[in-house]
């Protein structure tokens, strides 16, 4: 039987984010440059991103990713009061706050 210790565990994870921060800064740098952004999308951008998701129930890489696609979106005005409604809500799941939030988005640029 395999056995993995602690911190074996937590080198995993410390070696999973830093793929994933990496990912994340090279696909959010091409967004915002061919959306012509002036956003830096660095390693501590995106960090930022993540924890701020995570406090609020974003747990799986692609609800965090989503999650800093609309912070490059929004740019520094997010989140907004009514956005703070939705993402602090405790009967949403974070995959629900972030159709809401993508769909007020989608309908605010229409």
């Amino acid at each position: 039987m395999l056995k993995i210790r602690h911190n074996q565990l937590e080198a995993l994870s410390a070696a999973n984010m830093h793929r994933f921060v990496a990912s994340e800064c090279e696909r959010l740098a091409q967004m915002a440059k061919s959306e012509n952004m002036a956003i830096v999308t660095d390693a501590r951008w995106v960090r930022a991103g993540i924890e701020s998701g995570r406090a609020y129930g974003m747990d799986s890489e692609d609800e965090l990713a989503r999650y800093n696609d609309l912070r490059l979106a929004l740019g520094n005005n997010f989140p907004e009061p009514d956005d703070l409604e939705v993402l602090e809500s405790a009967e949403l799941w974070g995959w629900q706050k972030l159709d809401e939030l993508e769909g007020r988005l989608a309908m605010a640029s229409k």
